[in-house]
């Protein structure tokens, strides 16, 4: 998995506390609740808002639309990449899913969970549009445009 860079911020009692910015958060040098929050905080500043927790993709909604995260072409680059070669993104959630039915012949559950308004019904649109995407690319129909599908 990617390496994660170092930086720092101010703990509640003021003192300096070392955070990193990390692809996952399982790679941490110090994990405790005001170091994810404090990831998840600087990584949402830097637009960076999915961050793995293992294989667990946490999502930050930014309340708009960031058409660089769901260009098409994001589809085709994640496609049968395991999780944590690429930046975290919902795709390779998808991707990582879908395969593993393929190749395994065992169903599989993606769970969306969150509160109202955090980006469930979006987050699992683009689920569904990794699948018949993939689907599609699988039995020769990638002539159709993504939109389509969404």
């Amino acid at each position: 998995l990617a390496g994660c860079i170092g930086g720092n911020f101010n703990g509640e009692e003021g003192g300096s506390i070392f955070i990193e910015d990390c692809d996952d958060l399982c790679n941490l040098q110090t994990v405790t609740e005001e170091s994810v929050l404090e990831a998840l905080r600087q990584r949402f500043y830097r637009l960076k808002i999915y961050t793995y927790a293992g294989n667990i993709l946490i999502a930050v909604n930014p309340n708009k639309f960031l058409p660089v995260y769901y260009n098409p072409m994001y589809v085709k680059m994640y496609e049968n990449q395991p999780l944590g070669k690429l930046s975290p993104h919902i795709f390779a959630i998808a991707d990582v899913a879908f395969h593993a039915m393929l190749n395994r012949q065992v169903n599989q559950c993606i769970v969306i969970s969150g509160e109202s308004g955090s980006g469930k019904t979006e987050s699992s649109m683009f689920v569904i549009y990794v699948v018949l995407l993939s689907k599609c690319l699988i039995v020769g129909l990638s002539k159709y445009s993504p939109r389509t599908f969404v």
